[in-house]
């Protein structure tokens, strides 16, 4: 088994723990549950694709809908009506709240219903659980005396007396150490270099099945603004065909002007494919014709869903422009 300690190697010089690697990057995360928050509560598992997206929509109610759909592809068994991802997501967010944090009111301890205080989802450590879950090994240093933990747990009573933790994961061959700074904050201290690339990793995790071939093959198009209205391209590798080469897809166009929704666009596009174009990865283009009614700042929210594919595959496009 995988599995490396480095806490004996860590020496204390004028009260400050030296460590052998750099501090990594910090990233904070929020868990109000509203769908303002969202973006700060999911944005660990998000792709750079979704957290772009999201940040651009103009309305709730297209947020509402992309969160829905984000939690869809995630779900390891959409025939049943529970989402286990979610739910384990959820399940690791109140862990984090329960144990980590500076000034953590619950000390592990939960008082059941809404959690009101969620700082130990913004800590470090609570990231870093968030994405890659429980570790395989917890060592825990109070300043004299190491404490090994195999299964995860945490001690109550220890709450305040640990200032170094080590987390093993065997699994992925990694590990990080947390160390309590001035003020009670946790931070990272020290880690092994593929870290960070396991935590990158971790976000397709969450996708279903084999998460570098579901993201290589999502379907996705591009948008620009033409004469004839709406220029839709499409790589002809991110769509799915009929036994007849057939292309089916769903369009919705929500046109905003100065902010303001002023329009909806829905229509159905078919087309036929030929087999040679279909091996040649030749883009599919159609065209969505528009003209606005008045002059303004647009913003063309697109909705494209793939009705031949046979999981969750829809993809959104914002285009912004004067028009």
């Amino acid at each position: 088994m995988w599995h490396q300690r480095v806490l004996s190697a860590i020496v204390l010089a004028g009260g400050t723990f030296l460590l052998g690697a750099a501090c990594g990057s910090r990233t904070t995360v929020s868990t109000e549950p509203s769908l303002k928050t969202f973006d700060d509560e999911a944005r660990q598992i998000m792709t750079a694709d979704e957290a772009e997206v999201f940040k651009s929509l103009p309305d709730e109610a297209s947020r509402a809908e992309f969160i829905e759909e984000f939690w869809a592809i995630r779900d390891p068994r959409p025939e049943t009506p529970e989402n286990e991802a979610r739910t384990e997501f959820e399940k690791r967010l109140r862990y984090a709240a329960l144990w980590f944090g500076s000034h953590n009111p619950y000390r592990g301890n939960d008082p059941g219903g809404p959690l009101r205080n969620l700082s130990g989802v913004s800590e470090e450590r609570g990231r870093t659980y968030i994405l890659l879950g429980k570790p395989d090994v917890i060592i825990f240093f109070d300043g004299a005396h190491e404490t090994e933990s195999h299964d995860g747990s945490r001690s109550r009573l220890q709450f305040d007396l640990w200032i170094l933790e080590q987390w093993i994961y065997d699994r992925l061959q990694t590990h990080v150490v947390f160390s309590r700074a001035s003020g009670g904050a946790w931070v990272i201290d020290s880690y092994r270099s593929n870290l960070f690339d396991q935590l990158e990793e971790a976000k397709l995790s969450w996708l279903q099945g084999d998460a570098d071939a579901y993201v290589s093959n999502w379907f996705r198009f591009s948008a620009a603004f033409g004469p004839s209205g709406i220029q839709i391209r499409v790589p002809v590798n991110r769509v799915s065909t009929d036994d007849s080469f057939q292309v089916e897809l769903d369009v919705l166009v929500k046109v905003y002007r100065e902010n303001v929704k002023v329009d909806e666009i829905r229509a159905t596009k078919t087309m036929k494919e030929t087999q040679a174009n279909l091996f040649d990865g030749q883009d599919l283009t159609f065209s969505i014709p528009y003209t606005p009614a008045a002059k303004g700042n647009h913003v063309f929210d697109i909705i494209i869903r793939d009705l031949k594919a046979t999981t969750p595959s829809k993809f959104r496009v914002l285009l912004k422009r004067p028009l």
